[in-house]
């Protein structure tokens, strides 16, 4: 699988990168990290990449070997959420809403 950055560069799944992630989010919740989430996470990225259900271009997405980093970070959201993990999930969140608004920022000043 490969995954498709924000500039379009395409590079390949790295797993220790999601679970460098996932550390992370647990320890700004003060949380133990659970690596079932991991093994969870990593399910469902494979999931949401061959699932077609609710796609309007179905056929588009079907087969693919390629998932955005936004659509990674939103599986990444829900299977915390799903797993019960809302402080960790919420904490996930709000980091990815920073970065975001930093990357504007950062776009408005070139």
């Amino acid at each position: 699988m490969r995954v498709v950055k924000r500039n379009g560069d395409v590079v390949r799944f790295n797993q220790k990168k999601i679970e460098s992630v996932l550390r992370k989010a647990f320890a700004s919740a003060g949380k133990k990290y659970d690596s079932r989430v991991l093994k969870r996470v990593v399910y469902d990225i494979h999931d949401y990449q061959w699932s077609n259900e609710g796609e309007p271009d179905a056929q588009l997405k079907a087969n693919r070997d390629e998932i955005t980093i936004e659509e990674l970070q939103d599986v990444i959201e829900v299977t915390l959420m799903d797993m019960k993990h809302f402080d960790v999930a919420k904490n996930y969140i709000i980091h990815r809403k920073e970065r975001s608004q930093l990357r504007d920022l950062i776009n408005e000043k070139e």
